[in-house]
């Protein structure tokens, strides 16, 4: 019997090992976003991502919010304050990426319905990877600011 079972392990390892080094290893992790007041319709998220293979971050979106986009704010020569919209962000292994408000974070624009403390927002972020597009779900807590 341990010679079976200790057989049935090798070949599951064989079989989802390739899976696993291929999938782009992107997990999300603390997402909050900003909670909304009365007529409001624009908040800001937040998320840490970290990868195992180098990927790239290209969208998110949300059933709550009419279009998400990925921002970064900056410093410019003068010293004023800006927000630029990226195209996509950069996911290197071993490095995670901690979304703030004085850098890369998810403009979320066009809110279907307010956003109140303790309110859990689905997000789905999507990420390439090796070729290969991937969908990573997860959610943010909505917290005051």
């Amino acid at each position: 019997m341990q010679r079976f079972l200790l057989c049935l392990s090798a070949t599951l390892a064989l079989f989802c090992l390739p899976a696993l080094a291929d999938s782009g290893g992107v997990t999300a992790r603390d997402g909050w976003a900003w909670r909304t007041r009365a007529g409001q319709y624009g908040s800001a998220g937040f998320i840490t991502l970290n990868t195992t293979a180098t990927a790239q971050l290209v969208a998110a979106s949300s059933p709550r919010v009419g279009r998400i986009e990925i921002h970064e704010s900056f410093v410019d020569a003068q010293g004023r304050l800006g927000m630029r919209r990226l195209g996509a962000v950069a996911l290197q292994p071993a490095r995670p990426l901690q979304m703030r408000h004085d850098g890369i974070h998810l403009m979320l624009i066009g809110l279907r319905t307010p956003l109140a403390v303790g309110d859990r927002l689905p997000l789905s972020l999507t990420i390439n990877s090796g070729g290969r597009t991937e969908t990573v779900s997860t959610t943010l807590e909505v917290r005051a600011p």
